[in-house]
């Protein structure tokens, strides 16, 4: 970023995060990482609206590709991360969602039951032998405009994905 390198947080987004020492890695978090390489290799010229610094000195921003391609939204739209709004900072939670929508419908990335440690095919795996599992997944498949887990709000995905994960 005009020659000068920068730690960025992309705003408005939650990607899997890589393996922390003795926590281990999340899931997706290897692809997640994988698609920013691949979308804007080191030396790759970006334009970047800043919006501060986080507690870890990271700068808050969004990046976009000189074809247009904004960082977070790509990465989200296939379906590697999920939209989060921390500290009031909504600037680009439109576009966000709206990639979130397009990849839970296909079941991209998190939104689909493969690989197996994505919430859906927890939910899926649980279905069988857990009735409140089977309760769970129709819930989601019930809901509109798109069908899953980009449907719901914040907290609520929050509050299904503790829940299915404390099950498997």
């Amino acid at each position: 970023m005009n020659g000068v390198v920068e730690r960025l947080r992309l705003l408005n987004i939650n990607a899997p995060e890589k393996r922390s020492g003795a926590i281990p890695a999340e899931c997706l978090s290897g692809e997640a990482a994988g698609v920013l390489i691949e979308l804007a290799p080191r030396n790759t010229p970006l334009r970047v609206v800043r919006h501060g610094k986080d507690r870890y000195g990271r700068t808050l921003g969004e990046a976009w590709l000189s074809n247009g391609t904004m960082l977070g939204a790509e990465v989200v739209r296939r379906g590697l991360a999920a939209p989060l709004t921390v500290g009031g900072l909504a600037a680009y939670r439109p576009v966000i969602d709206a990639a979130r929508d397009e990849a839970a419908a296909a079941h991209r990335g998190l939104h689909g039951t493969v690989p197996a440690c994505t919430v859906p095919a927890r939910v899926a795996e649980l279905k069988p032998r857990d009735p409140a599992a089977a309760a769970v997944l129709a819930d989601l498949e019930s809901r509109t405009p798109s069908a899953g887990v980009a449907a719901l709000t914040d907290a609520h995905r929050a509050s299904l994905v503790a829940t299915v994960m404390s099950r498997g």
